[in-house]
């Protein structure tokens, strides 16, 4: 394969490029530039009908731009619209992260699998159905008194409505009012008593 050195303002970005980058690897990246330059050449597509595209290094020529590099070293290859999409997935298959939606908009899943992608990562595990459990709230509203009473008939519910409120166990001195009305694991106290316990 021949280098040849090429003006960045000449290439093009393909329109379906599915990588993206972090800020710490946008940073890396640049780092790595800065200090050594473009040392892997990008690779161009020399087909008439995908002329000047880049087919990999897309990452690194926004790193150009924007440190006012004019030129780069390419590989030109001539391919057809079909190999430049597979080749691009393949030589960015183990690194960087993935803009699901430019896969989802531009790629068959047959040929994202085919190019070494796990079926579970694109459409995710169909088989696998969540199943919400019956959480019955009885609220009892108190105007006067301003708070609301959850009953939970199991330790089921309870437990699902805690991480779904948010709610943190409590210890509490035991209470001898007999204004105190008993009610499972929990309590129902009128305002006043309530005051009394601090």
């Amino acid at each position: 394969m021949q280098i040849v050195r090429r003006n960045v303002a000449d290439l093009i970005f393909a329109e379906y490029n599915p990588r993206q980058m972090t800020e710490d690897q946008r940073q890396s990246l640049t780092d790595s530039i800065k200090r050594f330059g473009i040392v892997d050449p990008i690779l161009v597509n020399s087909s008439p009908d995908r002329k000047n595209i880049i087919v990999g290094g897309h990452q690194r020529i926004i790193i150009a731009k924007e440190l006012s590099i004019e030129e780069v070293p390419t590989v030109e290859l001539n391919l057809s619209l079909e190999k430049e999409k597979e080749l691009n997935v393949r030589l960015n298959r183990n690194t960087g992260e993935w803009d699901w939606d430019a896969l989802a908009n531009y790629y068959e899943i047959e040929d994202l699998t085919e190019w070494g992608f796990d079926e579970k990562e694109l459409v995710g595990d169909i088989k696998e159905e969540k199943i919400d459990p019956e959480l019955e709230i009885s609220p009892e509203l108190f105007e006067r008194h301003d708070y609301i009473v959850f009953y939970f008939e199991n330790e089921f519910d309870w437990q699902v409505a805690s991480e779904k409120f948010d709610l943190k166990q409590m210890k509490t001195a035991p209470i001898k009012q007999k204004s105190v009305e008993q009610k499972g694991v929990g309590r129902l106290l009128p305002a006043k008593e309530l005051l009394n316990l601090f």
